[in-house]
């Protein structure tokens, strides 16, 4: 009787787990991609055009991280897990999903700026969505009994049922174990300035995704991260484990607390506040042994946090043009006075992460542009704003170009192409009259296609070299010195510190930098000359992406604090700059001893997902038939083309069966849509007799056939439909002789037309989402 009380009640949520885990991997991939299908041992690998080097190193990767991984979480999924690699983006970014089965989507796009690192993001980016699908698919006792009765519905483990930062936690904990050891200097940055500036969120504030306060849409994946950490430090990796494996196998959901006593011993929230004095006694620390060398004074010229970044000062060193992402607006390009003051936006809607570069008669400003490409993809391109002109020109149009630097005599713009995770380097021409967008076919490529991460390169002032950051996928991030021609010259400090955002000094000497070196991240100088490097800083928080002065005697660059990044300003003295210290290398290697496992390569085929995974009993009360029961279900294949949900019913008084049928098909550019149903229009209260008012019943057997045409970019949506549909009504309800009612009788008969729709959308929703790996 307890087992069959919880069943019940649990019904009642099965339908909203099942909407919390769906929408999220209904995307629409671009219909000219065409799909390959790689089996191993315990995936189904889905790669289009150009992913094939790239698939083959996903299934080496997911087949090793299987076998380190399974143990470790305590569970083995039934079926195969579907990996599929799609290039519909300039930015890395992985989804999961365990309903209707398995399913790990990855963006291919290698992540940039100060969110990225050095080393294997494929597998790091492999490691964090298998986590959760090995967790999220755990279930014993009564949910896997529920899911022996109606499918792929119910999965205790789900975001729905507990705390985000407990799924995110495990992910990043998992991934930053096996990529990067026990430290991560970004994340370790965030948490020591919580701790300091005692911005620490509480317990119940962790698993909030977007939230007005910093640092948003990162919240349970840089907490949650951290407390799992500590938990593994206390109780060992073996006992975390056993609190998801616990917690799938509860008959009723939600009692999170509960299951961390039964497991623990102790509640979340005693050992929220243990892990937090640790932090605490462990920042305290830090900041003493920084504060004794001497904090480096900077002055705000900002003082909005979220992520204020890539300043640039103008050629005449009056004003420095910026990048603001907040919660409050769209991600722009601001323009402030180079004391801070006059702060406006210049440009809207611009992402422009390390992009944003002066022509050097202080005329116009370069930078990209982050869009949505065919509807489908969101593509980088390359915008410059006219100063004098008060207005906007496009440059590329699909070039997925990006950080984009002009030389100092203005004949020529560097900039950086993405695609299949590989970057080069290219050059176009600028001239008075050139014609726009301009074409790949009049570029000049300054190295092939390569694994190689290029970002910000940098015209040196005379022209005569390129300095730009370069990360490789065997884990070193330096700053290469290339000639115009692209070839390499040399290399500041070839090890595994993150060296980023080089920039010029105006003589040429210097070559400034962020690093992350000794633990934190600071502003570094490198003279070419003597090959010696110079600490500049020594910051609490982070100090990233620097910008020289005309005249050499100050820096304006992005400083970390609680609140997030803002843009500082500090005196540059090169006569006083002073050896860095030894850089000591605490990345632990990634080996792999493991053979490649066996492979079958197919084309891709939809029938092995599309089937129902899942079934839910629907009642439906009618006036006419009684009760009519049934069921729902919905099925997809894994790459979206195919999609489609259905609802039959049967009403026992009139022996008739109802349904609704939806067919979705995305394998064009436009949507097609097919729906046909049986089902009831219910006329409430359309007459009287002499016992009261009555509803009138029809029966509509319709069949519809639409195209939906989407035009899609980022501030604003249309969608056009137009379609066909085919109506049969009769009647169910017969009105009696002497109703009293003399209005109109619904019609009867066949209804075919034609109809048109538009919808419009410019709604806003803004919030700063830092770039998750």
């Amino acid at each position: 009787m307890k087992t069959a009380i919880k069943l019940f009640i649990l019904m009642s949520l099965l339908h909203a787990a099942s909407a919390h885990a769906l929408p999220m991997i209904m995307q629409k991939f671009d219909p000219a991609f065409t799909f390959t299908t790689l089996e191993t041992p315990h995936f189904l690998i889905h790669y289009h055009q150009g992913e094939e080097e790239l698939a083959q190193s996903a299934a080496r990767i997911a087949e090793e991280e299987h076998a380190r991984l399974v143990p470790r979480i305590k569970w083995e999924p039934k079926d195969k897990t579907h990996l599929v690699f799609v290039d519909k983006a300039d930015f890395g970014m992985g989804q999961t999903s365990v309903a209707p089965y398995s399913n790990i989507i990855i963006y291919t796009g290698y992540p940039h700026g100060q969110g990225a690192f050095p080393g294997d993001w494929l597998r790091a980016v492999i490691v964090h969505e298998y986590t959760h699908v090995l967790q999220l698919d755990m279930v014993r006792g009564i949910p896997e009994t529920i899911q022996n009765i109606f499918g792929r519905l119910y999965f205790p483990n789900m975001p729905l049922f507990q705390p985000t930062w407990m799924i995110e936690g495990l992910a990043d904990y998992e991934y930053f174990d096996r990529m990067i050891g026990r430290e991560h200097v970004n994340s370790d940055m965030m948490l020591r300035m919580a701790i300091l500036e005692d911005r620490f969120p509480t317990l119940d504030r962790m698993s909030t995704y977007f939230v007005s306060a910093w640092p948003g849409f990162s919240t349970p994946y840089l907490y949650g991260e951290s407390f799992i950490r500590f938990l593994v430090d206390i109780y060992g990796r073996d006992k975390v484990a056993d609190i998801s494996v616990d917690y799938s196998g509860r008959g009723f959901p939600f009692m999170v607390n509960s299951t961390g006593r039964r497991v623990l011993n102790k509640s979340y929230e005693e050992l929220w506040r243990e892990w937090k004095k640790s932090l605490q006694d462990r920042y305290s620390a830090q900041q003493k042994d920084l504060q004794a060398k001497g904090i480096t004074p900077s002055t705000p010229l900002t003082n909005k946090g979220y992520v204020n970044t890539s300043a640039a000062f103008s050629p005449d060193g009056a004003r420095i043009a910026y990048f603001d992402s907040n919660a409050d607006e769209f991600p722009g390009i601001y323009l402030m006075n180079a004391d801070g003051g006059n702060a406006h936006k210049l440009v809207d809607n611009a992402f422009a992460d390390g992009g944003i570069s002066w022509n050097s008669d202080g005329s116009g400003i370069y930078y990209p542009r982050l869009d949505f490409w065919r509807n489908t993809d969101q593509y980088n391109d390359l915008y410059y704003y006219d100063l004098n002109k008060g207005s906007e020109v496009r440059l590329t149009e699909g070039l997925r170009a990006r950080d984009p630097n002009p030389s100092p005599d203005r004949t020529k713009l560097v900039f950086v192409m993405n695609s299949l995770s590989k970057t080069r380097l290219a050059m176009m021409n600028i001239t008075p009259n050139m014609k726009l967008p301009v074409t790949e076919k009049e570029l000049t490529f300054l190295n092939a296609e390569s694994s190689h991460q290029y970002a910000t390169p940098r015209f040196s002032p005379d022209g005569s070299k390129i300095a730009v950051s370069v990360a490789t996928p065997d884990g070193f991030a330096d700053i290469w010195i290339l000639d115009a021609q692209g070839n390499k010259i040399d290399e500041i400090a070839h090890d595994r510190a993150n060296d980023s955002d080089p920039a010029w000094g105006p003589t040429g000497k210097y070559i400034y930098f962020s690093s992350n070196r000794t633990g934190v991240a600071n502003l570094y100088a490198y003279e070419l000359e003597t090959k010696i490097i110079s600490r500049i800083t020594n910051v609490l928080g982070g100090a990233f992406a620097p910008s020289p002065s005309p005249d050499g005697k100050a820096l304006a660059f992005s400083s970390y604090s609680s609140r997030g990044y803002d843009i500082h300003r500090l005196a540059l003295d090169a006569s006083s700059l002073k050896p860095a210290e030894p850089y000591l290398d605490t990345y632990p290697i990634i080996t792999s001893d493991r053979q490649a496992p066996e492979i079958a390569t197919r084309p891709y085929s939809p029938l092995s997902t599309l089937y129902p995974r899942w079934w839910f009993p629907t009642i439906i009360a009618s006036s006419e038939d009684g009760t009519l029961v049934g069921l729902s279900t919905s099925g997809q294949d894994v790459l979206k083309r195919h999609r489609y949900n259905v609802t039959a019913l049967y009403g026992s008084r009139h022996n008739r069966p109802s349904y609704v049928l939806n067919y979705f098909y995305d394998g064009l550019y436009p949507t097609l849509h097919l729906k046909a149903s049986d089902t009831d229009n219910i006329y409430s209260e359309l007459f009287s007799d002499s016992t009261g008012t009555k509803d009138y019943v029809e029966r509509d057997r319709s069949y519809d056939a639409a195209i939906i045409v989407p035009v899609i970019k980022t501030t604003r949506q249309y969608e056009l439909t137009i379609g066909y549909r085919w109506r049969n009504t009769s009647h169910l309800t017969t009105l009696p002789t002497g109703t009293g009612y003399s209005g109109p009788v619904p019609a009867e008969g066949v209804f075919a037309s034609g109809y048109l729709s538009f919808r419009f959308n410019n709604s806003k929703q803004f919030v700063t989402i830092q770039q998750i790996n």
